[in-house]
């Protein structure tokens, strides 16, 4: 059997907070051109650090053996909050994201992680650069020109990065349920 999972960093209950104080902020804006938002449910929301795809269950215990012994090695560290922005780059969007600033500990935190599921070589992962983002909502594509400005005073506590943890996505009708499966704590 195989089950659909990624890596992410929980997030802390205040930062959820704000972004649902965002959510209440945002909504008739974005609602006014792009339909109803297809909002991130606060019990889904984190960061994500690597999508691992469908990994077959029986393999599920030796990535914990990996990931633990990866994390381990790894410092404890702050992410700062950047921005709230449309989201891919380029003229086209289809998401919202909240960004935090780039930080080599994060990018450390990504390779170790990719390094630990090498293990399993049927996973197709991404060899895109990571970018430190937190995904609020989805929506039809639409054009930069399109879009409404993102302007709000909120600004999202900095993201204490000490624990890493593995979810599984479920699809369901009415979209994906998130739930932790294990957790890691860096050294």
């Amino acid at each position: 059997m195989k089950r659909r999972l990624f890596l992410a960093i929980p997030l802390s209950e205040s930062i959820k907070t704000t972004i649902l104080s965002f959510y209440q902020e945002q909504t008739p804006v974005i609602q006014s051109i792009v339909g109803p938002p297809k909002w991130v449910q606060p019990r889904n929301l984190h960061m994500t650090v690597l999508f691992l795809g469908d990994v077959e269950e029986k393999d599920i215990c030796l990535l914990q053996q990996r990931l633990s012994q990866e994390c381990l090695k790894l410092s404890k560290f702050t992410l700062a909050f950047d921005k709230f922005i449309y989201a891919p780059a380029g003229n086209m969007h289809r998401m919202v994201w909240a960004t935090y600033q780039t930080h080599a500990s994060f990018l450390s935190l990504c390779n170790s992680c990719r390094l630990a599921v090498s293990i399993l070589p049927y996973l197709q992962l991404d060899i895109r650069h990571p970018k430190a983002h937190i995904t609020l909502v989805r929506f039809g594509q639409f054009r930069a020109s399109q879009l409404p400005s993102l302007e709000t005073s909120l600004v999202l506590d900095s993201l204490e990065v000490h624990t890493l943890e593995l979810w599984e996505s479920t699809l369901k009708p009415t979209g994906a349920v998130y739930n932790s499966l294990l957790r890691f704590e860096l050294g």
